[in-house]
């Protein structure tokens, strides 16, 4: 055999090595490894480097040292040591049991070890060692001394020669073994028995139950054991070892007729004692045109068809071991003159002195790889110019959420460069917040990389940029998709719409301007209207009192006081839009609410009406103005909707607890409220905007009436719902809170006028609401004092007191633009006198104070306007709750 063949043979040995899944080393005489296998590193930890060169014992248990000693001992005389057992240190700190089969060779220790840590860490002793001895690499026999019985027979064994356990505890070895070594056994037996500390090493065949034999190489050693003496047998099998290098031989072929095949070149050039080629393969003539002959013939061969550009980098990079931790790519020029692009992976070998003496390595032809990224770089470069000329701005991730791209109108919103944001996470320089509630927003990139999310839309959010700049954007993001259609990142684009809703806004202003204006002239013209006949009346009845025809003159102030609450509901109606608007709710009945708004939204229409009012319908507390202009509105809308001819159905009903409100509103009993019209209904695409501000597809219409409906109810506790079909009407549906049980009938005595005595004190800033309220409390009883802004009551009240004749009733006005209200001084009126009823009195206000007077000190409230019959319902809750 040549220095090639051998050189050739020694590399596919050392591959075959590195692919055996027991643990092999080489160790030299001073106890060094000198060569070991990967499974040294995945059963100890440690990297291979951190083993080569160190002294085996470093590794051993403490306790193991000893007979370890022993072992290389016998090691050293030439023996071979078989089934040997000691601890190896992890580099966790940890131990690891291993069964080792070695022998000397030349010098040096051949070792091949086992991980039986399992067998070793069995809870019971007995299982334990029958574990190791069943499952150990060799066959082992223990066999009485005196009957010469086998006593045990490791299941290896048993298997091998076919006998079963009971089988030969009832033979000796002299029938399993060479009828032609029953003598040489029998004097091995006399040895041993004459020196205990003796061990014998010899070589038989075994012979199965079949009749078939095999070679074998037994260890022998009589021992003595609490009075007990027997003998121990450990054999090997040696078949495999006498096949061994035949199959070295065989594996050496076929890993050479592997690297010969494959497809990417496979090289091996030594440097050292001279540069030469040892081995390449076929796929060198197939890539580069230059055959495996023409290398081996020209050692710089490898070098000279590298690209002269390329050619320093592998020059000078074979000086430098980081060169080989990592791929290179090369330009190659093949014999045809083509330049092709390769990736070598290159393995250096060094020798005892650190002298790089060979060079091993995989080249592979990557230049449709490296066409493709051109292609792809040329593609980006597109795609940047696109993004740098488009006026959205446009920022890109990596797969980790990392920036990689960046264009100017990005740079611009951001106050931040793109070089200074490469690499940054995104979160780093884009921050959003909800642009009402001003809490952070889930960033895009968390969404779609960690949450899976197919795309993110946020319509209006505020960037918070350098500075706590804040810009108000649009933001669209989506993932950038592998072919797996794994995410390789995102892009996100946004854009600044500052200037977008600041026209929106001034739009919507002109919008709201507009409509307000027309239904401020819509509310003068049916006002103007409704004063002119509330003026008749009142001169008609005058002239008839003055011709002493009273009758007819108490006729026409009743028609007076219908023109009166006519323009009171207008006027509720108007107040609905300005601040505010809190109701003042009163528990009570339904039915009568809608029925009069039927009364006033239906005369003389010709839509036929349908009222079907539950009699048992519970009462609920509501603010009987407000709630009968919703549905003056609903039925305004019904008629529209029908331009005034078709059928409309009112029905209200009882919604028990059992069943299910909207889901926006609580569970609860409700009263139900449904308005439907067999109008022209509404279409679909506008059914989500009906309760919008200003919102109307009529061109006479304000869009106010369904939005102040829905704001009333809302403010109730309520909801309103709508279903519509396009052709075929509308359904209108309220849920107001129930307060539970019908309402109770008028008890005796209910519609009689109020009867008080003492002093009242009307405090307000409006004469004629002084001596209107005034000469109502004088009709019920009381002597009356006025004062026009609250300083001036609170002297009134403090001498009345003093002078030993104080108030029994002070109503007061709110607010008072020119002087202390009466929310400004009923703390210091409940001072001088904390028990005296003290009314509250406004037209409108935001201020809750008139839906919970007592909770601000208050005993009543008074909704203005009010009549006698409010004032004296009022007194008389009073005094109920009085008495």
């Amino acid at each position: 055999m040549d220095a090639k063949e051998k050189e050739n043979r020694s590399f596919s040995y050392e591959q075959f090595f590195s692919m055996a899944l027991e643990l092999l080393c080489i160790a030299d005489d001073t106890g060094h490894f000198v060569l070991l296998n990967k499974e040294w590193e995945r059963t100890l930890g440690y990297p291979l480097k951190d083993l080569l060169g160190r002294p085996f014992m470093e590794f051993v248990h403490e306790e193991d040292l000893e007979k370890t000693e022993e072992a290389l001992k016998s090691l050293a005389g030439g023996q071979e040591v078989l089934s040997f057992v000691n601890r190896y240190r992890c580099r966790d700190g940890t131990f690891r049991w291993l069964e080792w089969r070695s022998f000397p060779k030349q010098g040096l220790i051949y070792a091949a070890a086992r991980d039986i840590t399992w067998h070793i860490s069995s809870k019971q002793e007995l299982e334990r060692f029958r574990d190791v001895m069943n499952n150990s690499l060799n066959e082992i026999y223990i066999v009485d001394a005196d009957s010469l019985l086998f006593t045990f027979v490791s299941a290896g064994a048993q298997k091998n020669l076919g006998y079963s356990e009971e089988e030969l505890t009832s033979m000796t070895p002299y029938e399993i073994n060479s009828p032609r070594q029953r003598r040489v056994l029998e004097n091995h037996f006399k040895d041993l028995r004459k020196d205990t500390e003796k061990k014998i090493l010899f070589l038989t065949d075994h012979y199965r139950k079949d009749g078939s034999n095999y070679p074998a190489e037994v260890h022998l050693q009589y021992l003595k054991r609490e009075g007990s003496s027997y003998y121990l047998g450990i054999v090997m099998d040696i078949t495999e070892k006498y096949k061994w290098e035949k199959s070295l031989e065989e594996s050496e072929e076929r890993y050479r007729r592997l690297a010969e095949n494959a497809d990417d070149i496979i090289y091996r050039i030594e440097l050292f004692p001279e540069k030469r080629f040892t081995f390449i393969n076929k796929a060198v003539e197939r890539v580069t045109g230059y055959t495996p002959r023409e290398h081996y013939d020209d050692p710089d061969l490898g070098v000279k068809l590298v690209h002269p550009e390329d050619r320093p980098l592998l020059e000078e990079g074979w000086k430098e071991k980081s060169f080989f931790n990592r791929p290179i790519r090369l330009r190659w020029i093949t014999k045809a003159g083509k330049v092709i692009w390769t990736e070598q992976h290159n393995v250096p070998l060094y020798d005892t002195k650190g002298r790089l003496t060979a060079i091993e390595g995989i080249a592979r032809d990557v230049t449709e790889r490296m066409e493709m990224v051109q292609r792809l770089n040329n593609e980006k470069k597109r795609f940047e110019v696109t993004l740098y000329s488009i006026g959205d701005a446009v920022i890109a991730t990596d797969a980790r959420g990392k920036v990689t791209l960046m264009n100017p109108v990005a740079e611009q919103i951001l106050g931040i460069e793109s070089k200074e944001a490469e690499g940054l996470p995104l979160d780093d320089i884009f921050f959003t917040v909800d642009e009402e509630k001003r809490e952070s927003l889930e960033n895009p990139a968390t969404l779609i990389l960690s949450q899976g999310e197919k795309s993110v839309y946020y319509p209006a959010s505020l960037l918070i940029g350098k500075e706590g700049r804040e810009t108000l954007i649009e933001t669209s993001a989506f993932p950038i998709l592998t072919e797996e259609d794994d995410p390789a990142g995102i892009v996100v684009v946004f854009r600044d719409i500052s200037e977008k809703r600041a026209s929106q806004d001034h739009l919507i202003r002109s919008q709201r301007l507009e409509s307000l204006g027309l239904l401020a002239g819509r509310i003068a013209h049916d006002f103007n209207n409704l004063l002119g006949g509330l003026f008749g009346y009142i001169d008609i009845a005058r002239q008839h009192f003055l011709e002493k025809d009273s009758e007819r003159g108490i006729e026409y102030l009743d028609k007076a006081r219908s023109i009166y609450e006519r323009i009171r509901s207008l006027t509720g109606r108007f107040l609905t839009f300005s601040k505010g608007g809190s109701p003042v709710r009163k528990r009570g009945d339904l039915r009568p609410v809608i029925r009069k708004a039927m009364e006033m939204a239906l005369t003389g229409s010709k839509v036929s009406a349908k009222a079907e009012l539950d009699e048992s319908l519970w009462s609920a507390e509501f603010d009987e103005g407000q709630m009968s202009q919703v549905f003056i509105n609903l039925f305004n809308n019904a008629l529209q909707s029908m331009k005034e001819e078709g059928r409309l159905y009112i029905r209200a009903y009882n919604l028990g607890t059992g069943l299910s409100p909207p889901p926006s509103l609580p569970a609860g009993p409700y009263i139900i409220v449904e308005v439907e019209d067999d109008g022209e209904g509404i279409p679909a695409q506008y059914l989500k905007k009906v309760f919008d501000p200003f919102f109307t597809t009529r061109k006479t219409g304000s869009g106010l009436g369904l939005t102040s409906s829905d704001s009333i109810v809302k403010r109730h506790g309520g909801a309103i719902t709508v279903r519509s079909t396009l052709g075929e009407g509308s359904l209108f549906t309220i849920f107001l809170p129930a307060s539970g049980g019908v309402k109770p009938s008028l008890s005796e005595g209910e519609g009689q006028l109020f009867r008080g005595e003492g002093r009242a004190l009307v405090l307000d800033d409006e004469p004629s609401i002084r001596e209107v309220t005034g000469e109502m409390l004088r009709r019920l009883g009381f002597s009356v004092d006025e004062a026009k802004e609250g300083a001036q009551a609170l002297k009134k009240i403090a001498s009345a007191a003093q002078a030993g004749s104080p108030y029994t009733l002070v109503i007061a006005d709110l607010t008072i633009p020119a002087g202390k209200s009466g929310k400004d001084i009923i703390a210091d009126i409940r001072k001088i006198h904390p028990g005296i009823p003290v009314i509250v009195s406004t037209g409108y206000s935001e201020d809750p104070i008139l839906n919970d007077p007592q909770k601000y000190g208050f005993t009543a409230g008074l909704f203005k306007p009010f009549t006698l019959e409010d004032l004296s319902r009022v007194l008389s809750s009073l005094r109920g709750e009085k008495e």
